[in-house]
């Protein structure tokens, strides 16, 4: 049984071979579950590599371009992420660890509609709109670094409940269902993750005052619990494409917390150096991440069948 319990159950019989595994109301035996989790697993070395190849395309070893001469060629700590590469993701945090990026549920939900595409590198919907069409493709690359770097995504419990409207129980338990699936990936990190281990070292410690100022400035409702959710949590970023909550990130970098689109999150990886190990595979010199992880993403979306 896996540390959630509810979602994967082992019956028995008397002979092993008829182990059964219940997960999310089907049926496998678990040889057939292990062999699923093995497919899954390698949609995210299939992702990195078509990245790899599109960010080689698109960046090229130009002796014009000094700056792509530099990513291409400068070693980069790893898999985590030494936090004073990057103020803007680290608000001044000292010393490296892990990134932890909380998704509003808008992203939630694009990863929905939209996720099975991404992993399988088929193409996008041509009726989006350019900047939610470039906020998907920045989501894709993101998640290709997530499979090589130590990028701990994070669900938020409030994502079970945000909604405009009362949701239906089909769509809560869809919702329950992805919570599950990135808790299980966060476990699956090499310390176990419980969330409890976020670096605040170089943060000051602000009146509570400062917190709720910085909170007026998020709409009221929903938005703010997950804002302030997220706080709480000590996460680095909290990724949303609603504007009104991207207006209010100015008032929370004092606070450790960047507020920032898709677009914007690859863009500030990609300039503190973190997809550098993308750019050039050598300057990657630690293993692959376990992508057991990968596979709990996938069967995350409604339907993972790709």
């Amino acid at each position: 049984m896996d540390s959630h319990g509810s979602r994967f159950e082992l019956s028995r019989r008397a002979d092993p071979q008829f182990y059964t595994a219940n997960v999310g109301g089907l049926s496998w035996t678990v040889m057939d579950f292990m062999a699923e989790h093995r497919r899954l697993e390698s949609y995210g070395v299939a992702l990195l590599e078509r990245t790899i190849a599109t960010l080689n395309s698109v960046i090229p070893d130009d002796p014009s371009l000094p700056d792509a001469q530099a990513m291409h060629r400068s070693w980069v700590q790893g898999p985590e992420f030494n936090f004073a590469d990057s103020a803007i993701l680290f608000s001044g945090r000292r010393g490296s660890g892990p990134f932890y990026a909380v998704w509003d549920t808008n992203i939630l939900l694009d990863y929905f509609e939209h996720g099975s595409r991404l992993w399988s590198g088929r193409e996008l919907p041509t009726e989006l709109d350019d900047e939610y069409l470039s906020d998907l493709e920045c989501l894709q690359l993101v998640m290709a670094l997530w499979a090589i770097r130590d990028i701990r995504f994070v669900v938020l419990r409030e994502s079970v409940d945000d909604a405009k409207k009362k949701l239906s129980q089909e769509r809560r338990l869809l919702r329950r269902n992805a919570f599950d699936e990135f808790a299980c990936a966060l476990v699956l990190t090499p310390d176990g993750d419980s969330g409890h281990n976020i670096s605040r070292h170089g943060l000051l410690a602000l009146p509570r005052t400062v917190f709720d100022d910085a909170m007026n400035n998020v709409p009221r409702g929903l938005d703010r619990r997950m804002v302030s959710a997220a706080c709480r949590y000590g996460a680095h970023a909290y990724v949303t494409r609603d504007k009104k909550v991207l207006r209010a990130a100015p008032h929370f970098r004092s606070l450790g917390l960047s507020i920032i689109s898709p677009g914007d999150l690859f863009e500030s990886l990609l300039a503190a150096g973190a997809f550098n190990c993308v750019l050039n595979p050598q300057l990657a010199y630690w293993p692959l991440p376990d992508q057991q992880r990968v596979a709990h993403l996938i069967r995350a979306l409604p339907d993972y069948d790709l």
